[in-house]
């Protein structure tokens, strides 16, 4: 099977991540600024979304029509997508400084952060309630991963020289 561009949207500033939204009317995109950029998929209109304080990092989407996007000071913001555009919902200080890993659990219902400091939260997706903080690393944590089975979750830090990839039990 080929594979066919079906249009391309330049941007004014390098980009670092994008997820689509639930129900796939909008693509969210975020770099090197603020703000998010909201690309109607079927127009191609072009809607800037904003309250992030520093440049947008990870994005991820949730199971009931919220996406949720983090920043360089620790910022997540949840976007509510069941309207004509995404508005924001709740914005949470997850952090005190760069968030690097973002991960929403199967069923959308939780979602982690991990922070340039090796700190690892876990959140409430419907509130963005803090659920529970695990014991620092002493390296920057860059990925998560929340286990289908709703119990587990792998964090992988960026050590230099002994990288280490942990499981957690997130229930007991």
């Amino acid at each position: 099977a080929k594979t066919k561009l079906l249009s391309e949207h330049k941007h004014d500033v390098p980009l670092m991540s994008c997820v689509f939204t639930p129900n796939g009317r909008h693509l969210l995109a975020g770099g090197r600024d603020a703000a998010i950029v909201c690309l109607d998929v079927a127009s191609g209109k072009k809607t800037a979304l904003t309250g992030h304080e520093s440049w947008v990092g990870d994005m991820a989407r949730t199971g009931d029509n919220l996406v949720l996007t983090s920043d360089y000071v620790g910022g997540v913001i949840a976007w509510d997508c069941s309207g004509e555009l995404p508005s924001l919902c709740w914005k949470i200080a997850a952090h005190p400084g760069t968030i690097r890993a973002l991960a929403v659990n199967a069923d959308g219902g939780t979602f982690a952060t991990g922070d340039r400091d090796g700190s690892v939260r876990l959140w409430q997706c419907s509130d963005g309630k803090m659920l529970r903080e695990f014991p620092a690393n002493e390296h920057p944590i860059y990925g998560l991963a929340l286990h289908p089975d709703g119990k587990h979750i792998v964090i992988a830090d960026r050590q230099p020289k002994t990288p280490t990839i942990q499981l957690w039990d997130i229930v007991n």
